[in-house]
Parts: structure tokens; C-alpha cells; sequence
């Protein structure tokens, strides 16, 4: 855990290192691999927005789909 919150709090310093996964309008969802968890952030300006962090082994291509659908709905 101390691991995963250290990377999650590095992104402040370094918010795009994360791979591009998907777009959500018009903001680009960006995945960071952390030991066996996936981070998934948004840029916005110069805040970093942590949407998700799930364990690897997880269907996250389905949740994230599932989150992004709800959130077009509201």
C-alpha cells in the first residue's frame, strides 16, 4: 500500500508518464501500472484526478466502460 500511494502521489510531478487508454470526451484516461494494481487518472490542467485503481487480474476494460457510461447518463 505504501508503495501505490507513493506512485499515485508521484503523478503530481510527473502526470502524463502514464500510457494513454482511452478518451472520455474530450479528457484522455491514462493507466499506470503499479505492482499488480492499475491506476487510472485524468489530467485536467494541473490536477490529477485518480478515477480507479484496481487489481490487474480485474475485467477492467468492462468496469471502465461501465463507469464511463454512468457518467454520461448524469
Amino acid at each position: 500500500m505504501d508503495d501505490l500511494e507513493k506512485r499515485c502521489r508521484s503523478l503530481s510531478r510527473f502526470p502524463r508518464r502514464g500510457t494513454p487508454v482511452l478518451t472520455r470526451g474530450d479528457v484522455l484516461l491514462r493507466r499506470l501500472v503499479v505492482g499488480q494494481y492499475l491506476v487510472f487518472y485524468e489530467v485536467l490542467d494541473r490536477i490529477v484526478v485518480i478515477d480507479a485503481v484496481l487489481h490487474g487480474a480485474r475485467d477492467y476494460e468492462g468496469l471502465l466502460e461501465k463507469r464511463i457510461s454512468a457518467a454520461k447518463e448524469e
